[in-house]
């Protein structure tokens, strides 16, 4: 069965019923001048002769989604310049403000998303590609020194044991807060992490059979934030 969708543009009393009734006898001249008052009425709905009455169906603009924005985007922040598509640190008090934590050596910081609980930051994804505009806050962790603890071996590749190392390393970290939008420093700290185990994953780059590893304390981070994004 079609289902038809009739617009009235206002004349909602008069149905039109476009099928054809055989019926075998003559319609008496009341049913005639009836029949011809809906024509002239259903007529003057449509917008007949007039064409003042339009008809189509009305289609909302569409609007173009915005540009993808990525935590790179939010870098400038460590050096004090803002991104203007991030949102504007308010301080209001029981509300999360997001933040975005970076992390690294010199200019090849990256996200560490998982340095903070998940309702406190945001994250990047197809479905949601400016989920980062949210974002109020900004950590920078940059590494300052490193040393070597421990070698840690027996890495696995398929079930067989190889001769990969990883320097499991003690790091030094400058950490600073900074609103996202304008740069503008709120807090600094220094932290010094050391993880306690060798890490049980680790990618290592073709043809090499080293690795580095640089502690990093999420725990410290995220107490250092806590007053801002939770205030």
């Amino acid at each position: 069965m079609k289902h038809v969708r009739h617009h009235t543009n206002g004349c909602d009393l008069v149905h039109h019923d476009g099928r054809h009734h055989r019926t075998g006898r003559v319609a008496p001249w009341f049913l005639v001048a009836a029949v011809a008052l809906i024509a002239a009425i259903v007529s003057s709905c449509s917008g007949g002769s007039s064409g003042n009455v339009a008809t189509a169906d009305v289609v909302a603009p569409t609007t173009s989604s915005l540009p993808d924005i990525f935590d790179t985007d939010f870098v400038g922040a460590c050096d004090g310049v803002g991104n203007e598509r991030a949102a504007r640190f308010s301080q209001t008090p029981g509300v999360v403000h997001p933040v975005l934590v970076l992390a690294g050596a010199g200019t090849e910081m990256s996200s560490r998303s998982t340095s903070v609980r998940e309702a406190w930051t945001r994250t990047w994804t197809p479905e949601n590609t400016a989920a980062l505009a949210e974002i109020e806050l900004v950590v920078c962790a940059e590494r300052l020194s490193a040393a070597k603890v421990e070698d840690c071996t027996g890495y696995e590749v398929d079930g067989v044991i190889t001769d990969h190392t990883v320097h499991l390393n003690e790091a030094v970290y400058q950490v600073s807060l900074h609103e996202a939008r304008t740069g503008a420093e709120l807090a600094a700290t220094t932290i010094t992490a050391r993880d306690e185990q060798c890490p049980m994953f680790v990618n290592f780059a073709d043809g090499e059979s080293t690795a580095e590893h640089y502690s990093f304390d999420d725990a410290a981070i995220q107490k250092f934030v806590e007053p801002y994004v939770t205030p």
